[in-house]
């Protein structure tokens, strides 16, 4: 079953000096059967609320499609001076524009296509785990690929709760989610990632509230990679991280896209390319074929203090719920396994839209204090001794 909207949609070239804007048709790039399709120019989502795929990824058909690998980077990677550089150096600016909600700094865009190959290791560690995702697919290369960004973050500062989606789609009314999201952690020190299944519809600002019976803990863990469906609600929130984390928290963040390409997301610029240090682009010792399912436990029990995250999502303030409090999240998650599954008896994970965001209003910034320009000398000692100081107002960032 096909869902088909309509309308002209601006896309990307490859060449990310070159923009056009025109008609897109799923059916003329090998999507969908040219005669399932409309004959006019359209869009297409699935049932599942997905852009349309021939084959089969197995982390989607798996009962809750939440998954990580311990080692799937291996040490003489995630220890290496020049990828940390790199990954420091890829951090978007990522300020949020005055009045807005998303941040401005653009995620980059590794192409499945050939004739675009990685030029540095982070490109090719991008395209290593579309390819893994995307073996048993068939895909039209020119428009899939992975959309890819960075997070070198204080270890205590939250990842807001968010989707993952095409922004740039918004403006036509359509959420429109990548179909695997996936963090890789170059640290083992900061928030847990929390993963809860829960999925908005397909329509830009429809009611996104609900619940679910349980969520996902991922702790970082140096060389650890979680994979998870793309269309599921999650966040990191500093207060969960284990007190005796300190330091900086390290992830490479990657969305496996296929027949699509996200509007906003484009390859790095050369300026930051010339500066990238690690230019091997071979990355031996990659393995995320050992995926594993998640530990889980039951974390219900008597509770007066349900742990909570407030956010901004489509204009409008949110709550996101877990129904035990923030130690006992904490206690039950740490220590239990590469991936924890909390169960909650008959409490739920709450999700709620709230009120319409007020035009003025004060809200809380996208990492304005954390954005690394070109050229940046600082050091990790720099940034240790950053960590140690006061600990300076929450900051909320997307992951």
């Amino acid at each position: 079953k096909i869902a088909y909207f309509r309308f002209l949609q601006r896309f990307f070239h490859a060449n990310p000096t070159k923009r056009a804007t025109q008609p897109y048709n799923m059916a003329e790039r090998g999507s969908i059967a040219a005669e399932e399709a409309p004959a006019e120019d359209v869009f297409a989502l699935d049932e599942d609320g997905r852009i349309p795929f021939e084959g089969k990824v197995p982390l989607l058909t798996a009962p809750k499609a939440v998954s990580s690998v311990l080692n799937a980077v291996p040490e003489s990677l995630t220890s290496n001076d020049d990828l940390l550089h790199d990954l420091k150096l890829a951090m978007s600016a990522r300020e949020v524009e005055d009045g807005g909600q998303y941040s401005l700094g653009d995620t980059f865009w590794q192409p499945a296509n050939s004739s675009d190959p990685p030029g540095h290791g982070l490109e090719a560690l991008a395209l290593a785990i579309f390819k893994h995702y995307a073996k048993d697919v068939s895909y039209d290369p020119e428009k899939s690929g992975a959309e890819w960004w960075t997070q070198v973050i204080d270890c205590r500062d939250d990842i807001g709760v968010h989707f993952d989606r095409d922004y740039g789609m918004e403006d036509y009314g359509l959420n429109v989610h990548p179909h695997v999201a996936t963090v890789t952690y170059f640290s083992d020190t900061g928030a847990p990632t929390i993963v809860v299944p829960h999925v908005s519809g397909q329509s830009y600002g429809e009611d996104y509230s609900g619940s679910a019976d349980s969520a996902h803990f991922s702790f970082p863990s140096a060389g650890k990679h979680l994979a998870f469906d793309g269309r599921y609600i999650h966040a990191a929130s500093g207060d969960l991280k284990p007190p005796e984390h300190k330091g900086l928290r390290r992830t490479f963040l990657c969305n496996v896209w296929l027949n699509h390409e996200p509007m906003n997301s484009e390859p790095m610029p050369d300026e930051y390319n010339h500066q990238m240090k690690y230019k091997k682009v071979s990355m031996e010792g990659l393995d995320f074929s050992s995926a594993q399912g998640p530990t889980v436990v039951d974390a219900s029990g008597p509770n007066t203090d349900p742990f909570s995250m407030k956010f901004v999502m489509d204009d409008h303030h949110g709550t996101f719920t877990l129904p035990v409090s923030g130690p006992a999240l904490l206690s039950a998650a740490a220590g239990k396994g590469n991936l924890v599954e909390l169960t909650f008896g008959d409490k739920k994970v709450e999700i709620v839209k709230g009120e319409e965001v007020v035009e003025g209003e004060d809200e809380e910034s996208d990492d304005d204090d954390d954005e690394v320009s070109l050229g940046s000398k600082d050091t990790d000692e720099e940034d240790e001794e950053e960590v140690g100081s006061p600990k300076p107002p929450k900051r909320q960032k997307t992951e």
